[in-house]
């Protein structure tokens, strides 16, 4: 809940990278960020997709809104 992005974006490389999947009670946090419509750096959605991959890759959940994140994508971000 930090406003920083950078805070949210190391947060997210956290969970990815040191508790994977155990972090499943991020999820919906991570969901939330990757739907957030604020204007936030293109780099912390990218995190927040790659954490939600590697924490539930096959919760139907994060699989949504996987899919919808790059459906919606602005055409100024450089990453799906």
């Amino acid at each position: 809940d930090h406003p920083s992005d950078n805070m949210k974006g190391h947060a997210a490389q956290l969970l990815q990278y040191t508790y994977g999947p155990k972090a499943t009670a991020a999820v919906p946090k991570l969901i939330a960020l990757l739907d957030d419509t604020k204007p936030h750096q293109w780099w912390v959605r990218e995190w927040a997709a790659r954490a939600l991959g590697v924490i539930a890759p096959d919760d139907p959940d994060v699989k949504t809104a996987l899919v919808a994140s790059i459906k919606n994508k602005s055409a100024a971000e450089p990453v799906n």
